[in-house]
């Protein structure tokens, strides 16, 4: 999926196999090989709709918004992680897709709409609410527990999911610390550290 060079309203930037409107850097079409490009700060009504070859997809820092439907019938998607910088999610957006495991980096959540609302326009399907593991920041899962639509996730957990571990700042003399250059720390730095063999994170 590409568009032609010379185009003065759609583009195909950074080889992303997606079509973008330039001026609005809202990407309203892809497939399963796009790769969103960072300049993209919005993913469009129906963008990846119906598209169920895409079964793993990026979503940048730099998005704020998902339209409506956006990967509605993605049904080989089956996580998915959602920047901090997201401040709105159409209904049906991921409504038909197979997700186990949604991870939230919002701070303040919004209103999504839930298992109250018709069919097809619940933000994830029932199987998703019912079924897959909601992961939020540390500190907020109170919040996710009382906003409309987000408090429909039977499992509400914080931190990241397993594989990569939040740390405490403080360190004791058994303590193995590394940064991802091999070159070992006092004590673990924000970011990704290796620590006593293993990949954390502190924020």
């Amino acid at each position: 999926m590409k568009v032609e060079s010379g185009n003065t309203v759609y583009d195909s930037r950074d080889n992303c196999n997606a079509i973008i409107h330039t001026t609005s850097n809202e990407l309203i079409a892809g497939c399963k090989n796009t790769v969103i490009p960072n300049s993209v700060t919005s993913i469009g009504e129906s963008a990846f709709e119906g598209c169920t070859g895409l079964t793993s997809i990026t979503i940048p820092n730099s998005v704020t918004s998902i339209g409506g439907y956006a990967f509605y019938g993605c049904s080989g998607l089956t996580s998915i992680t959602i920047p901090s910088g997201v401040t709105s999610i159409g209904g049906g957006a991921f409504y038909g897709a197979d997700i186990l495991t949604v991870t939230s980096l919002i701070e303040n959540p919004f209103i999504i709409n839930g298992k109250t609302s018709s069919s097809d326009s619940k933000t994830f399907s029932l199987n998703t609410f019912n079924n897959a593991t909601l992961y939020v920041p540390i500190g907020t899962i109170d919040k996710y527990k009382a906003t409309e639509g987000w408090q429909d996730f039977a499992s509400i957990e914080e931190g990241v999911p397993a594989g990569i571990n939040a740390v405490e700042n403080k360190t004791d003399n058994h303590t193995i610390i590394y940064d991802l250059n091999g070159v070992r720390q006092a004590k673990p730095k924000k970011g990704i550290n290796i620590v006593n063999g293993k990949k954390v994170v502190v924020k």
